[in-house]
């Protein structure tokens, strides 16, 4: 199962963020024995240490 995921977060510093992440979950008889996150955590770093993030062309199709 795929779970697309939208994050919104202020960090320590007052600086906030909004970023995506998808969760990959693996179920075998109705119960989740497995979940993955995957996220942009350069994206994340750049936020927080106030550097200028650019738009991914991945998000754009």
């Amino acid at each position: 199962m795929v779970v697309p995921v939208t994050a919104r977060a202020r960090a320590k510093n007052g600086r906030t963020m909004e970023n995506d992440h998808c969760l990959l979950f693996r179920v075998v008889d109705g119960l989740i024995v497995e979940a993955r996150l995957y996220a942009d955590t350069a994206k994340g770093r750049d936020v927080i240490d106030g550097l200028e993030v650019f738009p991914s062309a991945a998000a754009a199709s």
